[in-house]
């Protein structure tokens, strides 16, 4: 990994979180535009396998698999996006919505677009009520920009997102216990399989990444995933 390369940190200090014009001035949203206007759901699943993202949340998981998976699925499907951090001493997460909440968004809104999810959640930590604030702000201005709602930028592409203000409990860090506490159950993991991406919110085939790692998406699609391989992985 080359050092001190910044993605997710690059205007930390420099943008206010709270104005959408301030992101769109240093290049913000222009990967959404360029997904929609120049390639096809499959050729973004593609990118971010050639990439080797991994689930930046403790598992690893590769990310372009986890997308495909979801993609093959047919009829309705969620993506949620997983903001509990709930883990003693991590609080990664909460700063990254504090600095940039619209580098989340885009990367949500691509993940989800890509994925054929017309409706994404954030499941927020129940102590995190600032970071539900700017989120709430920044979902606004994304509908009034048309980045988010009926017929992205002119495109056939349709987004809803909705925050779920959940539990702080570590265990409902977990992807199948954060289901089923936003089903309004307990926060208790489920038996696997099947897995989130066959059976996940309500039934439906289910896309659940945290924060982390949906913010390298828009990188990654304005960029190349060979590029962010050559740069963050040593194999």
């Amino acid at each position: 990994m080359q050092n001190n390369f910044q993605i997710i940190t690059k205007y930390w200090g420099k943008l206010n979180p709270l104005k959408i014009e301030d992101y769109l001035n240093v290049g913000g949203y222009v990967a959404l535009k360029k997904f929609i206007s120049k390639m096809k759901p499959k050729e973004v699943i593609i990118e971010i396998k050639k990439a080797k993202l991994v689930g930046r949340g403790g598992a690893g998981f590769p990310t372009g698999e986890k997308m495909e998976k979801v993609f093959q699925r047919l009829g309705k499907k969620y993506l949620i996006c997983n903001l509990v951090e709930a883990e003693p001493g991590n609080y990664k997460d909460r700063i990254i919505c504090d600095k940039n909440p619209h580098l989340l968004l885009e990367g949500i809104i691509i993940s989800a677009l890509a994925v054929g999810a017309e409706k994404a959640y954030v499941y927020i930590n129940g102590g995190y009520k600032k970071q539900k604030f700017i989120l709430d702000q920044a979902i606004k201005q994304a509908y009034q920009k048309n980045f988010l709602g009926k017929k992205i930028l002119n495109s056939q592409y349709n987004l809803e997102i909705e925050i779920f203000f959940g539990a702080n409990d570590y265990i409902c860090g977990e992807e199948t216990a954060l289901i089923n506490s936003m089903e309004g159950n307990r926060c208790e993991p489920k038996i696997r399989p099947p897995y989130p991406t066959e059976k996940g919110l309500f039934g439906k085939p289910t896309l659940v990444d945290n924060v982390e790692t949906l913010t390298n998406i828009p990188w990654i699609i304005n960029n190349g995933g060979d590029k962010f391989r050559s740069i963050f992985s040593s194999g």
